[in-house]
């Protein structure tokens, strides 16, 4: 059977070269601007880039291309077949906790209880406060502080606003880290320095006009803004969202190693819905519905009392499938050296009995 060009290229030895050698050069930059930034640069600018995703999608179908090749498939195929189909499904299963997968963080305090997370991700809102206190939401629109391409919107009374460039990496000239709650948006009164490289007090800032009038917001602040008897409201933040249920903290402790005052181990007890009380820890994580609760970290207050524990609440669709993958890719390797032993015992057989 005579095969088209396109496909003998899909399935030639000449692309799944070329593929290896892009996925080498390309971790290899990942590993490094991990190295010299953080894993938010690296995830934003490499491992989420059109060109890693284009060479993973390029993978998976001179994958596919190789397994139609061999058609009609025998027996001695199975290890080359397994290994393949393996891949393809980790490759899709990352796919879908990529597109639909949920990760956030849960901040909840002793006694109150919550159904809000925040994600890695950020939004820029605008609201109208009118003078009878009534809130109207004018404007919403995810920003990638990586990718931000210059944007401008037009607010009746207000005139336009221009959004010309996102800063990973910024410091406010005037202090402002105070200790405040999560859900807490501060007004910010200061201007940024822009960083080169990330610091533990850094954090990504916009800038944008008002009818020509430059200003700065940090994450997880706003502007607000006088017009007639309304007040208009700026805010850009970490992205919420809400949980189908309710969670409350009941107990946090803290386990330290003996003679310090390092923590060796942190516990929440908490209840979902007002159901019976879990533990979570650092090694114990708990599955409720289609959530993975896991013990990130804590915060103290100026006592050095732990008063708020933060979890990381996890929702990957795409698990089954990673599972799935890896464990086709296993048995697939296995059965290659089975094969494989299997062969080189045969022709010594062979060898023997011709001599």
């Amino acid at each position: 059977m005579r095969k088209n060009k396109i496909f003998r290229f899909f399935c030639s030895l000449k692309l799944a070269v070329i593929i290896l050698l892009s996925l080498i050069f390309i971790c290899a930059y990942g590993t490094i601007l991990e190295s010299q930034y953080d894993s938010k640069t690296a995830l934003a600018r490499v491992y989420q880039s059109w060109y890693f995703i284009a060479v993973l999608i390029l993978l998976c179908l001179n994958l596919l291309a190789v397994m139609i090749d061999r058609l009609p498939w025998r027996p001695r195929h199975a290890s080359f077949l397994l290994a393949h189909s393996g891949i393809i499904i980790l490759l899709l299963g990352a796919a879908v906790t990529y597109l639909w997968g949920i990760e956030g963080t849960l901040e909840i305090e002793k006694s109150m209880q919550t159904s809000t997370i925040y994600t890695s991700d950020s939004d820029l809102k605008i609201f109208k406060k009118s003078n009878d206190g009534t809130v109207t939401l004018l404007y919403e629109k995810e920003i990638n502080i990586y990718k931000m391409i210059p944007f401008e919107i037009y607010i009746n009374n207000l005139g336009d606003l221009k959004f010309t460039k996102g800063h990973p990496y910024g410091i406010p000239k005037e202090i402002l880290f105070k200790l405040a709650k999560r859900d807490t948006l501060n007004e910010q009164q200061t201007d940024y320095i822009e960083q080169k490289k990330p610091t533990p007090m850094s954090h990504p800032f916009l800038d944008f006009e008002v009818n020509s009038e430059k200003h700065q917001v940090g994450l997880n602040s706003f502007k607000k803004f006088k017009v007639d008897d309304d007040e208009i409201f700026v805010t850009y933040g970490n992205k919420r969202l809400e949980l189908p249920f309710t969670v409350k903290l009941l107990e946090f402790n803290i386990d330290r190693y003996s003679g310090t005052n390092s923590a060796r181990d942190y516990v929440s007890k908490i209840s979902i819905n007002s159901n019976i009380p879990i533990n979570i820890s650092m090694n114990q994580p708990h599955k409720y519905l289609n959530y993975t609760f896991y013990q990130s970290s804590f915060q103290t207050n100026i006592n050095g009392e732990p008063y708020k524990s933060i979890l990381t609440v996890n929702s990957d669709p795409g698990r089954f499938f990673k599972y799935l993958g890896s464990l086709l890719v296993i048995l697939g390797s296995f059965l290659l050296m089975f094969y494989k032993n299997d062969m080189s015992s045969s022709k010594a057989k062979k060898k023997a009995l011709q001599m």
